[in-house]
């Protein structure tokens, strides 16, 4: 037998082809395609044709069977449905219906192994969709190469791999933004769909556990995005390719598109953008490597460290890319805050020149100062693999958390003595970077720049607003984004910095 074959990156499904499932078949594979999917219900699918359309397909001498990725499916019986679409006695044992499902696949297939054999769906009982699959993997390696599921959750994932000999290789699930308790209107009512947008739990689990996650309805169950004129739509016209090549070619990264690459990746050699940035990091990594690491900067650190230059080359690009807006917002929010209040803006002024005129700091500051500077802050059960949201807006605003001013900008509602209720606080705040495996991974770099831009802009500039009546423009799109955020700057010599009492007594003038 074979040698298990590569997944190929496009899979031509073959459901509710019906009758011209062997013409389709033929046609797909002489235009190109390598893999097949199908399953032995007749439900959806005409398993014999799809081996008809083969057999057909393999006359050109093109490709001979070791060159096709042919995945079908055991499909559970459920209470309810036709026996007659089922391709083995339903009243048999789980055991025996697996080993009759497969025996009519090969005869259909006309082959002697299939690449890849999936559980098309889960029984109400996971103790019998893990039998199944233990009847499954007995069918490894001799008429099986690898096993899949599909329609599966993330919980019934992980019960399943657990409990697996043979781990799964493939997972194969609807993709679509909607989901169990937001259906897509008009569709079905029996469609499986996940539960979340997009699949995102089990994806992740895939990506950690090594399974090659397939998605299946991916243009037909996204008509929102297929039929966006802002998105596919658009990117098809600049292409001259239809919305549907530009949607797969967007989602399964087909770089061999040279129009779609030059659009969707950039290259470090760009001019412009993303691109340019990537050159610019990976100038600075080289030259930093050839130094010797003798620049005390993130660079050095790394290198030092042992990282390579590849590895180094993305976690900078990640760092400077992924939390840009969203830093840059944080930066100007609190900037607005504190000089649109004198009191905390002038408190804060004296700060810093009095650490400045001791001496106490470097220049740039250093992310140890910072921290330094101010006060040091200091019984639901839920099964695994729930999924906890929360609304940032009313948490960060809970006026049991934060005193009765929450909607205030009062600062000084940190500087207080109660260890418990800071704590408290503390934890509140940090769900903005969210928690657990989802957390932003780059929380602790943005309170570094927010912290460290702060500090050197009050230091050198003296700063107010240039149009109080309209400080900015700032519209939320989920995360907030701000324009036209005009400021004065007046460059101040922090070498005489002015007393403390100076900015009381100007206050209460």
């Amino acid at each position: 037998m074979a040698n298990p074959q590569d997944i190929p990156e496009i899979i031509y499904g073959t459901a509710f082809k019906f009758d011209k499932t062997a013409h389709l078949v033929e046609a797909a594979l002489r235009a190109g395609f390598r893999g097949i999917d199908t399953a032995g219900s007749s439900h959806a699918y005409r398993e014999a044709l799809v081996g008809d359309g083969i057999t057909v397909a393999m006359t050109s001498g093109d490709f001979s069977r070791e060159d096709l990725y042919i995945q079908t499916k055991f499909s559970p019986f459920k209470e309810g449905k036709n026996p007659l679409n089922y391709p083995y006695d339903t009243t048999a044992s789980i055991a025996d219906q697996v080993e009759e499902s497969i025996a009519a696949s090969l005869r259909n297939l006309r082959t002697d192994y299939i690449d890849c054999l999936i559980l098309h769906s889960l029984y109400p009982k996971i103790e019998d969709t893990i039998e199944a699959w233990h009847a499954m993997e007995k069918l490894v390696p001799s008429r099986v190469h690898t096993l899949g599921l599909s329609n599966v959750d993330l919980g019934s994932l992980q019960k399943v791999y657990n409990s697996a000999t043979i781990k799964p290789r493939v997972v194969q699930n609807r993709f679509t933004e909607d989901t169990a308790d937001n259906p897509t209107p008009n569709f079905p009512k029996d469609l499986p769909y996940p539960l979340v947008p997009f699949d995102r739990d089990v994806r992740d689990y895939c990506r950690r556990h090594d399974i090659v996650y397939t998605p299946w309805g991916l243009l037909w169950g996204n008509p929102s995005l297929l039929d966006n004129p802002d998105l596919f739509m658009t990117i098809g016209q600049v292409l001259g390719v239809s919305k549907q090549v530009a949607c797969y070619a967007l989602f399964l990264q087909l770089a061999r598109i040279p129009a779609l690459a030059k659009l969707l990746f950039p290259k470090p050699d760009d001019s412009t953008g993303v691109g340019r940035l990537m050159g610019i990091v990976h100038e600075v990594v080289e030259k930093r490597s050839k130094e010797g690491y003798k620049t005390d900067d993130v660079v050095s650190s790394l290198l030092n460290q042992g990282m390579s230059k590849d590895q180094i080359d993305s976690e900078l690009i990640i760092a400077l890319v992924a939390g840009s807006d969203t830093t840059s917002t944080a930066v100007q929010s609190t900037l607005l805050f504190i000089i649109t209040n004198p009191q905390v803006y002038n408190t804060l002024r004296a700060e810093i020149h009095r650490a400045v005129a001791r001496g106490e700091l470097s220049n740039p500051i250093q992310d140890s100062e910072a921290k330094q500077l101010g006060d040091t802050l200091g019984g639901f059960y839920l099964r695994g693999g729930t999924f906890v949201g929360l609304n940032v807006w009313g948490v960060q605003r809970n006026k049991t958390i934060y005193g009765n001013n929450a909607d205030l900008y009062y600062p000084e509602r940190w500087l207080v003595d109660d260890i418990e209720k800071l704590h408290i606080m503390h934890q509140t705040h940090s769900l903005i970077f969210g928690h657990g495996s989802t957390r932003c991974l780059g929380g602790s770099m943005a309170m570094m720049e927010i912290s460290k831009d702060i500090f050197e802009l009050v230091r050198n500039f003296d700063i107010t607003i240039a149009n109080p009546h309209k400080p900015w423009v700032s519209r939320c799109y989920g995360i907030f984004f701000q324009k036209d955020f005009y400021v004065r700057l007046r460059a101040v010599d922090d070498s005489q910095p002015p007393a403390y009492e100076d900015f009381v007594r100007s206050e209460g003038a």
